[in-house]
C-alpha cells in the first residue's frame, strides 16, 4: 500500500538537467527542506541509455529518524579525529553529526 506517497508531475522542470534525455524526477519528503535526491534517464553513448539517481544523504538523514544505540556517542563535526578514536577504543560507536 502506497497510499501515503504523494507524486507531483512537472512537465517543464529541466533546471540543471542538460544531460538527461527522457523522464527525470526529484524526490522530496514533507519533513525535509530541499530535495532528497534526483535522477532520470540519460544517454551513455550513441547506442546506450541508462537510468540513475543520486540521493543526498544529509537530506535522507533528516527524513529518517536514526535512534542512537545506548553504546553510541554522537559528536559534532568539529570533534577531532583523535577524540573520536579514543571513544572508539573505549568501545563506543561514534555518530558524527554534521547537521547542526
Amino acid at each position: 500500500d502506497l497510499g501515503h506517497v504523494k507524486i507531483t508531475i512537472d512537465l517543464i522542470e529541466w533546471r540543471g538537467f542538460d544531460y538527461l534525455n527522457g523522464v527525470s524526477f526529484t524526490l522530496f519528503a514533507p519533513q525535509v527542506r530541499g530535495e532528497l535526491g534526483r535522477g532520470g534517464r540519460y544517454r551513455l553513448s550513441d547506442n546506450e541509455d541508462a537510468t540513475g539517481f543520486t540521493l543526498y544523504m544529509d537530506s535522507v538523514r533528516q527524513a529518517v529518524e536514526m535512534p542512537v544505540k545506548k553504546d553510541a556517542r554522537e559528536v559534532s563535526e568539529k570533534t577531532s579525529w583523535e577524540e573520536i578514536k579514543k571513544l572508539q577504543d573505549q568501545g563506543f560507536v561514534v555518530v558524527r553529526n554534521n547537521l547542526a
